[in-house]
């Protein structure tokens, strides 16, 4: 995923997107935007109190942010992130 944004860069490619991948056994989502103006990626949460949940909207008092231009992989198996950028 990271090459890819690397890519857009490399290309001028403008994106302002969340992204989420699945397998079986692992979830990989993103937080990304490339753009010259001043905006803001897309909001996304997670909340860890009952597994991992991600959400586009905070739906509890235990959600965080994730931060801008991020990439995180989840084991879903074992309910934990196991890469975060």
């Amino acid at each position: 995923m990271k090459g890819l944004f690397d890519l857009f860069i490399y290309l001028n490619i403008e994106i302002i997107a969340n992204f989420m991948f699945g397998t079986p056994t692992h979830v990989l989502v993103t937080r990304y935007i490339i753009c010259n103006q001043l905006d803001i990626p897309p909001s996304l949460y997670i909340d860890y109190s009952d597994g991992i949940i991600v959400s586009s909207e905070p739906i509890t008092v235990n959600w965080i942010l994730i931060k801008e231009n991020s990439i995180l992989l989840f084991d879903i198996k074992n309910s934990k992130t196991i890469y975060y950028e």
